[in-house]
C-alpha cells in the first residue's frame, strides 16, 4: 500500500514497513506526526484498549503530563509494566514487545530505510496522520539501525506521545499534527522532554529491579567472575535486547539516582 506525503516535518514520502507482519511485515510508503486544568482530558483515545485507555485517562486526570518530570515518567512506565505483565498478549516473552505495546495504546509501528541520516525515528499523531496512515498515531523507526536500538527508539517515541502529545492541552484540537523526531545519538538529548522520554524508555525496557537482579546473577556466575564487568554488561545487553551503550547508561542512572 503506497501513500504520498508532503514535508519531512509534517509527513513526506518514504518507504515504511509495518512491524506487525513477517518477521517482517507489510509495506507502505511515507515519511514523516476531568480536570479543569487539563482540557486534553476530552480526547477519546478510541483505538486504545481497555486498561491502557483507562491508564491514559488517569494520566490526564493527575496533572498536565507535559509537566511531568523524568521521575514521574519512570513511575508511569512502571504502571504500564504492571498492566503488561498481567496481559496474556504481552507477557509471553521475556522482554516486552514494543510494537504490541504501542498497538495497545492505539499507535501503529512501522520501520523505514528512507529516514534521513542520524534520524532514528519519528512519531506522528492527529492532523492528517489518519488520512495517510489509517491510524491516529504512528511511530516510524529507521530500519538501517540495529534492532536493539530501534526498540529503544520506539519506547522513547511512545514517551513523547504520552507526555508531549496527549499530555499537552493544545492537542485537544486533533486537527493539529503532532510530530517528534529522534536524532541519534541519545547523548544529544538535553531538553527536558528528551530526557523524560529517555528515562521513560529506560524504565520500560530496563526496569530497575530486573536489571539489579540480573546484574548480580550474571556477576556471580562462574563466567562473570572470570571475565568481569565487560562480560556482565554484554550479557545484560543480550538478555534485555538493547545496545551495550544503553546498558552502560542505565547502570550509571541506577548508581547516580536510583534509576528514576
Amino acid at each position: 500500500m503506497q501513500y504520498t506525503v508532503n514535508n519531512p516535518d509534517t509527513q513526506e514520502g518514504i518507504k515504511a514497513t509495518n512491524f506487525a507482519s513477517a518477521g517482517g511485515q507489510n509495506s507502505l510508503n511515507t515519511e514523516s506526526s476531568e480536570s479543569a486544568n487539563n482540557p486534553a482530558i476530552n480526547i477519546s483515545f478510541e483505538r486504545a484498549e481497555g486498561r491502557y485507555k483507562d491508564l491514559l485517562q488517569k494520566l490526564l486526570r493527575e496533572k498536565i503530563a507535559s509537566a511531568f518530570t523524568s521521575r514521574d515518567a519512570a513511575a508511569f512506565a512502571d504502571k504500564i509494566l504492571q498492566i503488561a505483565n498481567s496481559d496474556p498478549e504481552l507477557n509471553q516473552t521475556r522482554n516486552l514487545s514494543m510494537e504490541k505495546l504501542c498497538d495497545k495504546f492505539g499507535i501503529k509501528v512501522y520501520k523505514s530505510a528512507d529516514l534521513k541520516q542520524k534520524v532514528s525515528g519519528k512519531i506522528f499523531a492527529y492532523g492528517t496522520t489518519k488520512d495517510i496512515y489509517k491510524h491516529d498515531a504512528v511511530i516510524i523507526s529507521n530500519s538501517n539501525e540495529q534492532f536493539e536500538h530501534r526498540r529503544f527508539v520506539i519506547a522513547h517515541e511512545l514517551g513523547h506521545y504520552l507526555f508531549d502529545c496527549i499530555g499537552d492541552p493544545q492537542y485537544q484540537d486533533e486537527s493539529k499534527v503532532f510530530c517528534e523526531t529522534y536524532i541519534h545519538s541519545a547523548d544529544s538529548h538535553e531538553e527536558l522532554k528528551e530526557r523524560r522520554a529517555d528515562r521513560f524508555a529506560a524504565e520500560l525496557l530496563l526496569p530497575i529491579a530486573r536489571v539489579k537482579e540480573s546484574y548480580i546473577a550474571i556477576a556471580k556466575s562462574s563466567d562473570g567472575q572470570i571475565f568481569g564487568r565487560d562480560y556482565v554488561v554484554n550479557q545484560l545487553a543480550q538478555y534485555f535486547q538493547v545496545k551495550v551503550t544503553t546498558i552502560e547508561r542505565r547502570l550509571k542512572e541506577i548508581l547516580e539516582d536510583g534509576g528514576y
